[in-house]
């Protein structure tokens, strides 16, 4: 299956959620032009911020009106794709030769596939309530911002009520409703989400399908195909197979490898986010048989161009559909604005047209659509849908606590944990030092417990005052200075330092120097409030322990003995 025929697939969903966010914004727009009070005072935020519970009810009632005609697509999905799936007929021929014992019509109606296709149905509803929960919490977020906005500046007098209002639903245009929210300060919209979760759950039906016919087939081989534009290595990768321009192209083993042949899993990541069949990729594998050739491979410099030509067309797209969405809402609010929005996007699309023709590019107008905002017709850390989580990464609140807790082997730290006193029901997962308490989402998951236990653990043991662990810490820091650090200013969490370059850290988090007076000493940072470093080692110790041991084995060993021994 092609990306053409993945993007058709999830186009109708993607329509359904565009319409159900503009109606959202057309809600808040006729919410913010309906007050009894003076508009901008005390009275008038507080009426506006009581609004909240009926915005609730009218967005839940917007998704319940889509929700038939939602899980309708979802119930046909997964057999339009086992139907699109192109090499079916490769194999059908391959029997009628009687290269093959196995007919391939028999294994798609057996019960296996059968239980795939339910699978990946029942994920993809997941998906779907996941995302209209955080459809929900986006709208009020975005709600509560335009007001924030409106009230701070006109009781400041910076602004009237009316150049307020008008300057926030601006910004509110060009964000439109943010449903994921990323350390980096990156956010992603409804449409972004549906399109990369649903089509990675797709994608990955696809795959699994391929590995049943490779069973019954009697093959422990598959040929990986390759494109110009597939992904590059670049210094931000974690992992190996992250570079899909290398793995592309080749035959694998499904299990082991020899000289002739690598291992399928190990080099291409399949199963992985950022692997094969993952988020955003749009590679396909299939049955291979020895006495079958393969195509030569791509010239991975012509990759590399192209590569960077796809970068520039989505970034078009994507200025597109803001300057859409721009256009749609100042019609609402603002004639000067939508004219010039207009041009601008005119000007836009005969830039792009282009670019296209300059670069030989097909034109891909699903990506840009955005629906009428006037339609009768009434849409850590990542947001990671289950079918993409281990078993235990599934699991939530105290069975996450109990996991883990079980997984920590060294009896003397295991019963430091124990002591922890844990609060669920917390809006944020944290640990308070002068209460000594930790307070956790009802919905925490494993690693969260990890990190906020790791940081009840530091304090437990006196971390910063013991040499071997101090050892470590030092060794990891003395090196920078105050011109390697950034300062981020976040609206949730306030200002703090970062590394610049987090490339030798398991995350961006572990790097994090909170914003004191005395944050840097002679230029250098207060270890005092490098407080990350410790938890989020602990964390990728259990999540991601190759990658721990490869970026900080010093960090690695000194948990290992402490965790396990």
């Amino acid at each position: 299956m092609d990306k053409e025929q993945l993007d058709l697939l999830v186009k109708p969903l993607i329509e359904i959620y565009d319409e159900i966010e503009l109606e959202i914004i057309a809600n808040i727009l006729n919410k913010l032009s309906n007050y009894t009070s003076v508009a901008g005072s005390m009275e008038w935020y507080l009426e506006k911020l009581n609004d909240l519970g009926v915005l609730d009810k009218d967005t839940l009632a917007i998704l319940k009106e889509h929700k038939n005609e939602i899980e309708q697509i979802i119930k046909k999905l997964p057999t339009n794709t086992i139907n699109n799936i192109d090499d079916f007929d490769r194999l059908v021929n391959y029997h009628k030769q009687g290269l093959l014992e196995t007919n391939p019509l028999n294994i798609f109606n057996s019960v296996a596939m059968n239980n795939l296709m339910n699978n990946a149905a029942k994920d993809v509803k997941d998906i779907m309530k996941l995302i209209d929960s955080k459809v929900l919490e986006g709208t009020d977020e975005a709600y509560k911002k335009i007001l924030n906005k409106a009230y701070v500046e006109t009781a400041s007098g910076v602004y009237s009520y009316q150049e307020s209002i008008r300057n926030a639903l601006k910004e509110f245009a060009k964000e439109g409703i943010r449903t994921v929210h990323y350390d980096n300060g990156r956010t992603l919209s409804i449409e972004a989400v549906v399109r990369r979760d649903v089509t990675t759950r797709v994608n990955k039906l696809v795959g699994d399908v391929t590995l049943e016919n490779c069973k019954k087939l009697g093959t422990n081989l598959v040929y990986v195909d390759q494109h110009e534009g597939a992904r590059v290595r670049t210094p931000y990768m974690k992992n190996d197979y992250e570079a899909h321009a290398e793995w592309q192209g080749k035959v694998y083993m499904i299990k082991d490898s020899n000289e002739k042949h690598d291992n399928f899993f190990e080099k291409t990541g399949y199963g992985e986010m950022l692997g094969l069949k993952g988020i955003n990729c749009y590679h396909n594998f299939w049955p291979h048989f020895e006495w079958e050739s393969i195509p030569e491979r791509i010239d991975e410099e012509e990759n590399t161009k192209k590569r960077k030509l796809l970068d520039k067309q989505r970034a078009y797209e994507r200025k597109i559909r803001q300057l859409k969405r721009e256009k749609e809402i100042y019609k609402q609010i603002d004639k000067e604005e939508y004219k010039r929005t207009s041009n601008k996007l005119k000007n836009v699309n005969s830039e792009y047209n282009k670019f296209l023709d300059d670069n030989n590019l097909r034109r891909d107008y699903s990506r840009e659509y955005v629906t009428n905002i006037n339609n009768e017709k009434t849409f850590d850390e990542n947001l990671i849908p289950d079918f993409m989580k281990k078993p235990e990464e599934r699991l939530k609140g105290k069975e996450a606590y109990d996991y883990v807790v079980d997984s920590i082997n060294n009896k003397k730290t295991k019963e430091i944990i124990k002591k922890a006193k844990i609060k669920y029901g917390s809006h944020v997962n944290c640990y308070i030092p002068f209460l000594n308490q930790i307070h956790l989402k009802n919905d925490a998951n494993i690693y969260s417990h990890y990190h906020e236990l790791a940081h009840f653990l530091e304090r437990k043991k006196k971390l910063y005052q013991e040499k071997k662990f101090m050892d470590v810490f030092k060794k990891k820091f003395e090196k920078y200075t105050i011109n390697d650090y950034e300062l981020v200013d976040s609206k949730s969490t306030g200002k703090y330092y970062r590394l610049k370059d987090c490339s030798k850290f398991v995350s961006k988090y572990q790097t994090r120097l909170y914003y004191e007076k005395n944050s840097f000493i002679k230029n250098k940072p207060n270890y005092k409030y490098i407080k990350e470093y410790f938890s989020e080692g602990m964390k990728y110790y259990y999540k991601d322990r190759e990658l721990l041991k490869k970026i900080d084995k010093e960090l690695y060993n000194y948990l290992k003995e402490i965790l396990d021994e």
